[in-house]
């Protein structure tokens, strides 16, 4: 079915002989976004329909310059010849991808696709090197959820930042430079404080503070998660312990990804951390993003499900981002769901985002879930969320992640939430 566009071994054979006439040629890698979660949404050969539409598209655009080729699962490749500014050519490119795609009598994707693009002999002189660097580029543009990326050197220096996170990880766990800042979460049917996410940190030792979506997705990428997701329930436990030695019985949320709902021994490792600190299962919450939940679903409902007989609560971060529908997540035993705080940040300007959160709201509690809105930042958007029959709320309006020796003493002077009826 993708004979249609020549591979990656034509594209070498071009680039050579371009490089050998020394005749000057941009690379343009593309990747489509998000094959896996339309595959597990929608089938494979809905999956298999996209890429033979977007080959398509990429033929449409082929000419004596341009020459689109087909390099793995999700990528492609077109090399232009001679003039590489062509920016009209580009935008009207990008937008002919981006056109809707029917697979279906009932059903539309929006592919969305990334380009990396480098130009020789500007930004390298064999045929490896302008791959890498096509590569970084595309890398970059994949990172800022932007459409499209030239290779500058800056990037190069991005990439050695990288590799220094990924190549550090490992030490960061056992030299602790890790800690955990706590989030609360406050419940609008009593306007008190019981529950926390806890939120990773990271104190590199030549770089500095680095950003939490910076280092969680290198170690996603890296195969380095499961060494902090461990890190981090143990933590949480311990200090779980602690408050309630201390006569404050607090549960907390921890973030878990992909690779970690579908490891078999975790339900048997959170069996084994509640007892240990002794902790009530309802302590212990598990979020996980609905991309994530989706990624391997029939892996992930059986684990997910163990996890759920032994009392801990689960969670769906993110929610509305992704390409699923609560109908699919409601085959996972979730008792929470979490509206992604793009839609809460312009709740009293935007009426497209009142709407979306007034309607998961409704459809959340129809479905017998908790709904928290994470990302409430004033008092206008509170009492909205609190009309709204909104369950928690999470934000800068109510505090700050703060470390956990501040939890307690803070708690001690939070004034119950009240809004004017």
């Amino acid at each position: 079915m993708h004979n249609h566009l020549p591979n990656q071994v034509a594209a070498f054979d071009s680039l050579e002989n371009l490089v050998a006439q020394q005749t000057p040629f941009t690379i343009m890698r593309l990747a489509l976004h998000e094959l896996r979660a339309i595959n597990s949404t929608f089938g494979y050969s809905v999956g298999d329909q996209v890429l033979i539409a977007i080959a398509d598209r990429l033929r449409d655009f082929s000419s004596p310059q341009h020459h689109p080729y087909r390099l793995t699962n999700n990528e492609f490749l077109i090399i232009n010849e001679g003039d590489p500014s062509n920016s009209a050519w580009l935008e009207l490119l990008i937008q002919h991808l981006s056109n809707t795609i029917a697979v279906n009598h009932l059903s539309t994707v929006k592919p969305i696709c990334s380009i990396g693009s480098v130009s020789f002999p500007n930004d390298g002189s064999s045929v490896q090197q302008l791959f890498r660097r096509a590569d970084i580029a595309l890398q970059q543009a994949q990172d800022k959820a932007v459409r499209y990326e030239l290779y500058t050197e800056d990037l190069d220096k991005l990439q050695l930042r990288k590799r220094t996170l990924i190549n550090d990880l490992p030490n960061a766990v056992t030299h602790d430079e890790l800690w955990i800042d706590y989030q609360p979460k406050a419940a609008l049917n009593t306007g008190r404080i019981e529950h926390f996410e806890a939120l990773i940190r990271w104190h590199h030792p030549t770089l500095g503070l680095i950003r939490p979506d910076e280092f969680i997705e290198l170690a996603e990428r890296s195969g380095n998660i499961s060494l902090l997701s461990q890190w981090m329930l143990i933590h949480v436990c311990q200090q779980l312990h602690i408050w309630n030695q201390a006569g404050q019985r607090l549960s907390v949320a921890i973030n878990l990804s992909a690779s970690d709902i579908i490891n078999s021994q975790l339900p048997q490792q959170l069996e084994q951390l509640l007892k240990t600190y002794d902790l009530a299962p309802r302590q212990l919450a598990i979020e996980v993003t609905e991309t994530t939940a989706m990624q391997d679903m029939s892996q992930a409902v059986n684990i997910l499900k163990e996890i759920s007989a032994l009392g801990i609560v689960l969670a769906i971060d993110d929610f509305g981002t992704g390409y699923s529908s609560l109908a699919q997540l409601k085959r996972l035993p979730f008792n929470e769901l979490k509206i992604d705080k793009s839609f809460i940040l312009r709740l009293n300007t935007d009426e497209d985002d009142r709407l979306i959160v007034r309607s998961t709201i409704e459809l959340g509690h129809r479905l017998g879930l908790k709904v928290i809105a994470e990302g409430v930042e004033n008092y206008e958007t509170a009492a909205l969320l609190f009309k709204m029959g909104c369950d928690y709320l999470q934000g800068y309006w109510i505090a700050k992640p703060m470390p956990s020796h501040q939890v307690l003493d803070w708690l001690k002077h939070f004034k119950k939430l009240t809004f004017d009826q």
